[in-house]
C-alpha cells in the first residue's frame, strides 16, 4: 500500500500541492505533460492453510 494513500485526507492535499509545486518550478520537469516515474512493484500475499 503507497503510503500516501494510507494518509488522512488533508495530508494527501498537501503532498498534491508540493508535487504540484515541483512539476512547475524545476527545471527537468516543467513544461512537460507527462511526467514518468519507473519503479518495481513487489507483490507477496499468503493464505491461511486449514
Amino acid at each position: 500500500m503507497s503510503f500516501i494513500a494510507a494518509l488522512p485526507d488533508h495530508k494527501k492535499q498537501e503532498v498534491a500541492q508540493q508535487m504540484k509545486n515541483l512539476c512547475t518550478t524545476h527545471e527537468q520537469l516543467k513544461n512537460h505533460e507527462v511526467i514518468e516515474f519507473p519503479y518495481i512493484t513487489h507483490v507477496y500475499w499468503a493464505k491461511v492453510l486449514k
